[in-house]
């Protein structure tokens, strides 16, 4: 409705600018006709000139007017066609994560996914026996509820058993097999990810370890981080984690926080923390799909994915 309304103000600014140009063209249109009548040259080049360029001013404006429109309209349909299935390089984004769970040893999948977007993703992954897994797929009715919120609805899928997360849009380095099977030994506990970046103030969840590489605090896109290395989309969990979720409290911004769940296993002394040589979090903006293209194309070039 914002996106409407915001068109319909401009359509009538744009054509209101419009008539006055013609009308101010075609005021010093006639004001130059009885000029020149007047035999007055120079008066009449000027007017003349003031007519010319009203109406080359008109035509321009109307045609960034009507591209600025493009690529409002434009960048409408790429938000609503979720950006995951946009391809990276040579197969959509969602197939990373997929295949990554494939490579660490995961058999069965399930995809949580708001109402708008289960059909394409279905239509596009099936039953997942083209990745040699079983997909199976969930309805998260309130897409803002937050990852943890989405986490908790593989409750009953997971049957008690312990669970890998990867968020649709990363794209990373490492095989988690090793780290899987080790996780799989555990009593109890989660793992986290992160990876080395720069410029993290209010981007993401930043990671603080000590020198012994344990975690000693995790805070959600602080102003000040108080190191350069960034949360990243996967984790995996004991199962309490479900009991878990039940107890958290939403965040100021109304969501179920996966940064408030890992602190909660933090606080126990139940987390740790692996580092990735390179992560892409692919779906956050237009820059980082390039950036993602790009950077897949040369890893897969070297053979290094």
């Amino acid at each position: 409705m914002t996106h409407l309304s915001f068109h319909l103000k401009k359509e009538v600014r744009r054509h209101l600018f419009d008539y006055l140009l013609l009308i101010t063209a075609g005021i010093f249109f006639l004001i130059s006709f009885n000029v020149f009548r007047g035999e007055r040259l120079l008066e009449f080049i000027l007017l003349l000139s003031f007519a010319s360029f009203y109406i080359i001013w008109g035509i321009y404006h109307h045609i960034i007017e009507d591209t600025l429109h493009l690529k409002i309209v434009v960048e409408y349909v790429l938000i609503a066609f979720t950006i995951i299935f946009l391809p990276i390089y040579n197969k959509p984004m969602i197939y990373y994560p997929i295949e990554a769970m494939h490579k660490a040893g995961i058999k069965d999948v399930l995809i949580s996914t708001s109402p708008d977007h289960a059909g394409d993703f279905a239509n596009l992954l099936k039953d997942g026996s083209e990745f040699g897994l079983h997909l199976y797929y969930s309805i998260q009715n309130n897409p803002k509820g937050g990852i943890a919120n989405a986490i908790g609805l593989a409750e009953d899928f997971a049957e008690g058993q312990k669970t890998l997360v990867i968020l649709g849009d990363n794209i990373f380095s490492q095989n988690l097999k090793s780290v899987v099977t080790s996780f799989e030994k555990q009593d109890k506990g989660a793992v986290i990810y992160g990876v080395k970046m720069n410029n993290l103030a209010k981007q993401y969840g930043v990671i603080e370890l000590d020198k012994t590489n344990k975690v000693v605090s995790i805070i959600e896109k602080p102003e000040f981080p108080k190191s350069n290395i960034a949360q990243v989309g996967i984790y995996m969990y004991d199962n309490r984690v479900f009991n878990l979720i039940r107890k958290l409290k939403p965040s100021a911004r109304g969501e179920l926080e996966v940064t408030d769940l890992n602190n909660v296993y933090l606080r126990e002394g139940h987390l740790t923390c692996h580092l990735l040589d390179w992560w892409i979090d692919a779906g956050t903006s237009y820059d980082e799909l390039l950036k993602a293209n790009n950077l897949v194309f040369e890893k897969i070039k070297n053979k290094q994915l």
